[in-house]
């Protein structure tokens, strides 16, 4: 049963990477055809991949990363934890104020 609900996890966070590649690459295609109509999308990957030495190695990374399943899990975990984090952290001081008498507004 833990290997199924593993399995449907991962189904499940693939679909929602190739939904967010596919409106990255999207976006980023609208906004360059905007610019220059003849623009193609693969012809610029391939002048990327082929010129890697000629790219800004922080641009070529946040590119590459779009196209990383791994280090886009991370980014979105990492993303849902501070969440959680961040909301876990407000209910708790509330509870804690009420606990010490402090008065409610």
């Amino acid at each position: 049963k833990q290997w199924y609900q593993r399995r449907v996890a991962i189904t499940a966070g693939m679909e929602i990477y190739n939904s967010y590649i596919t409106k990255i690459e999207g976006y980023i295609s609208k906004r360059l055809k905007d610019l220059h109509p003849s623009f193609q999308m693969d012809l610029l990957l391939s002048m990327i991949q082929s010129r890697r030495d000629e790219v800004d190695p922080e641009l070529f990374d946040t590119l590459a990363s779009f196209a990383d399943f791994v280090l886009f899990k991370e980014t979105m975990l990492n993303y849902k934890s501070q969440r959680d984090n961040e909301m876990g952290e407000f209910p708790t001081l509330v509870v804690t104020s009420m606990a010490c008498g402090l008065p409610r507004s």
